[in-house]
C-alpha cells in the first residue's frame, strides 16, 4: 500500500475510489460506519 492511500485514508471519509472492505481495514470503527452508511 502506497503512503498517499494511507494519508488518504487517515484524512478522512474522503475515498471515492475506496472500498468498503479497505475502509474498515484502515479507518477507525467510527469512520468505517460513517463511511458504510
Amino acid at each position: 500500500m502506497s503512503a498517499e492511500r494511507v494519508r488518504r485514508a487517515r484524512s478522512g471519509v474522503r475515498w471515492p475510489h475506496a472500498s468498503p472492505a479497505r475502509t474498515v481495514e484502515i479507518n477507525p470503527p467510527c469512520c468505517t460506519v460513517f463511511r458504510i452508511v
